[in-house]
């Protein structure tokens, strides 16, 4: 494998932040190649494979992307409101939203109000559309009628699935789960 070192990142995690000057590079060797990195900043956040990381473990990236992500959505649906049937908008929410949230949230769990106030936006918008009136039960949109995924939901069945895959994984991936779950017991 050969690594593209302009394209790396350092994160670097500092017990006494104050005294440190993340504007200074650091070098780094590399076999015989020498390489100097800026780290970035703990309330910075990098992208890794398309994954937003924070040494902080700061979930606020992500989640101002994800609700910007369905804010956008909303703002279109409404513009085309009358264009736009409950089942095509279902399935936009569906296949090409959801699918994206889940992507930049592999690494970030929101919380339940979290998720509510993502999705606020987009149960107003929907339900305007179908001329409902904004009162009626959220669990008319996501489970009954129309089907459509609830972002909560979702994030548990992924983490869950992924979960489960590291589980049953024959190779070094299923051992250190293991060896991290027997660690965690003791």
């Amino acid at each position: 494998i050969q690594i593209n070192w302009t394209k790396s990142e350092l994160l670097l995690k500092k017990k006494k932040r104050s005294n440190y000057d993340f504007s200074e590079k650091i070098d780094i060797r590399f076999g015989a190649e020498l390489i100097s990195i800026k780290p970035i900043h703990p309330t910075e956040s990098c992208r890794i494979l398309g994954v937003w990381f924070n040494m902080n473990n700061s979930k606020k990236f992500v989640y101002q992307q994800v609700r910007d992500e369905i804010r956008n959505l909303s703002y279109t649906i409404k513009r085309k409101v009358t264009m736009l049937t409950d089942k095509i908008t279902s399935y936009i929410f569906n296949t090409l939203i959801i699918p994206k949230i889940e992507y930049r949230s592999q690494v970030t769990i929101f919380t339940k109000n979290q998720c509510k106030t993502i999705m606020a936006p987009f149960r107003k918008v929907f339900k305007h559309g179908m001329k409902m009136a904004i009162t009626i039960p959220d669990s008319i949109l996501h489970k009954n009628i129309y089907n459509i995924n609830n972002v909560y939901n979702n994030q548990h069945e992924a983490k869950i699935s992924n979960f489960i895959i590291q589980l049953n994984d024959s190779g070094i991936l299923g051992k250190i789960t293991r060896l991290r779950l027997i660690s965690l017991q003791d």
